[in-house]
């Protein structure tokens, strides 16, 4: 299979929320229409990716062969769990690195991602939608009464994200998928980048990945 006969990027993720809208999200930080985005779902939560992390990975590239895969969990769900952002990170990229090396022997699942790429959600992926509140005011989201404000980075700022976005969105549910297409729609990718050190980690693994994917249809 031909690298341009691949998707250029596929997602292992947890919620509703990251499914419907990663797709927008991936065209907009490239600035382009980037066809098929294949993303598994995982349905029982981020422990699930730390318990399974092999069989959604193996679900994924056996059926869409995508040339990266980028796998993102909240942060949140793991606070108890490990020392740091560094640690958590190091154990599911360990993991996900085990499995890439030990398919290179199953020539069935071939071909294989290039590489593998954890990222955080920081605090968790509401964060990321609370990282523009300009943009959303612009478009009639936000609750009445409430001033936008500009952060220096959400991640960080923002204690509780899912709290915080139900008080100051105006009548939408941000566990909703159709609200949240709506509040994602309303971001400006841009902002969202600078205001979350998170989300420009996710926005640079993007770009680099695509790019690699690029390269790799020029040869």
């Amino acid at each position: 299979m031909e690298p341009h006969e691949r998707p250029p990027i596929g997602f292992i993720l947890e919620g509703r929320g990251e499914y419907v809208s990663y797709p927008s999200l991936v065209c907009r930080i490239l600035g382009t229409e980037v066809g098929r985005i294949p993303r598994n779902e995982v349905r029982y939560g981020c422990g699930e990716i730390s318990a399974n992390l092999d069989e959604h990975l193996l679900d994924l590239v056996r059926v869409a062969h995508p040339y990266v895969v980028i796998v993102t969990v909240d942060l949140v769900d793991f606070k108890d769990q490990f020392a740091d952002c560094v640690a958590l990170i190091d154990h599911i990229q360990s993991r996900a690195n085990d499995w890439l090396e030990r398919m290179r022997t199953h020539p069935k699942i071939a071909p294989l991602p290039q590489y593998i790429k954890v990222v955080l959600q920081i605090k968790k992926f509401e964060g990321w939608l609370s990282s523009d509140d300009f943009g959303l005011s612009q478009n009639g989201l936000l609750a009445q009464g409430y001033t936008p404000c500009f952060y220096t980075d959400t991640d960080t700022e923002i204690r509780e994200p899912h709290g915080h976005l139900c008080e100051i969105l105006n009548d939408l549910d941000p566990k909703d998928t159709e609200d949240v297409k709506k509040i994602v729609a309303a971001l400006r990718v841009d902002v969202v980048e600078h205001q979350s050190r998170s989300f420009r980690k996710f926005a640079k693994e993007v770009r680099a990945s695509y790019e690699l994917w690029q390269n790799a249809c020029a040869i």
